[in-house]
């Protein structure tokens, strides 16, 4: 049991929102987190529900789907492996903005909201940490669209090789 622990402490760690944190406070948390294990097609929370957690994914995957008012449901996303999904509403606070159902056998860690928030007020320091690397995460994946978006390939090249080389001593 604790070689999962550990696991799933390790696979927190390398997500932009737990980086920050110190292995004490992370053990905390993880201690009233529990894993949830879903068959296909179960749901594991629906729009507009009150969301009192957010999740990792362990095994499968998760499709987050929202419903028009026709009553069609449309895949807005599929949460794969190892990442985290619904974080934004402990931010935001409310409810689920979308329903999460499972795709085939899928097993997830439910991180309760509460505690998570109440770590954060009672840690400004960790909360600024947070925020930062949030941050810095924002602006490479903005940086990268731009890139995908506006640059032609062969800029795009370019920009790759010149990253690959390494920088040039401007004393030389």
């Amino acid at each position: 049991m604790e070689a999962i622990a550990d696991n799933v402490s390790s696979l927190l760690r390398e997500t932009s929102l737990f980086s920050a944190w110190p292995e004490a406070l992370l053990d905390s948390l993880l201690k009233h987190s529990k894993t949830v294990h879903l068959g296909s097609g179960d749901i594991l929370f629906v729009e507009k529900a009150t969301a009192n957690a957010f999740y990792l994914v362990l095994s499968g995957r998760i499709h987050l789907i929202a419903a028009a008012a026709t009553g069609q449901e449309k895949i807005v996303e599929i949460i794969r492996e190892n990442d985290l999904f619904a974080e934004a509403v402990a931010f935001l606070g409310g409810c689920y903005p979308v329903t999460a159902a499972a795709e085939g056998s899928t097993t997830v860690l439910e991180i309760p909201l509460a505690l998570f928030l109440e770590i954060l007020e009672q840690r400004p320091q960790l909360m600024r940490q947070m925020l930062a690397r949030l941050s810095m995460r924002l602006h490479f994946l903005v940086k990268e669209l731009r890139q995908l978006s506006v640059e032609s390939a062969e800029q795009r090249l370019v920009s790759y090789l010149l990253d690959l080389c390494p920088a040039l001593d401007a004393a030389a």
